[in-house]
């Protein structure tokens, strides 16, 4: 009886020992694979004024707005998706003598390109 009890608790260990091997395993994956973020950038580029005065200098203007399109789990599906948009987008307007331009990028979830968040 004492040498069942023996083998009994042996396998009790390697039931465990298992369980916990699968359950690092499950973790370490998810950590390796983290979530990715597809995201939309609009770009609005203004032409400088025709001339310099003393309170507006001849500089463009550049306003980027991001926005979030979808969410994955793997780099692979959110580059998928990203084709879908095809080649970046721009166009310009003659009255402003600026240009619009659109595109799509794909990034870590734990990269925001609006920049840190203000406290």
């Amino acid at each position: 009886m004492a040498h069942q009890d023996h083998l009994e608790s042996g396998m009790n260990v390697r039931t465990i020992l298992a369980a916990l091997l699968a359950v690092l395993s499950l973790a370490s994956s998810a950590l390796a694979e983290s979530g990715w973020v597809l995201w939309e950038q609009q770009r609005m580029v203004t032409a400088p004024p025709a001339i310099d005065t003393p309170t507006l200098r001849r500089e463009q203007a550049a306003i980027d707005t991001w926005t979030v399109v979808d969410k994955f789990v793997t780099n692979t599906a959110c580059e998928t998706r990203r084709g879908q948009f095809g080649a970046q987008l721009s166009w310009s307007d003659a009255v402003t003598k600026g240009f619009t331009g659109t595109r799509h990028v794909c990034l870590p979830d734990t990269v925001d390109p609006r920049g840190p968040k203000e406290k």
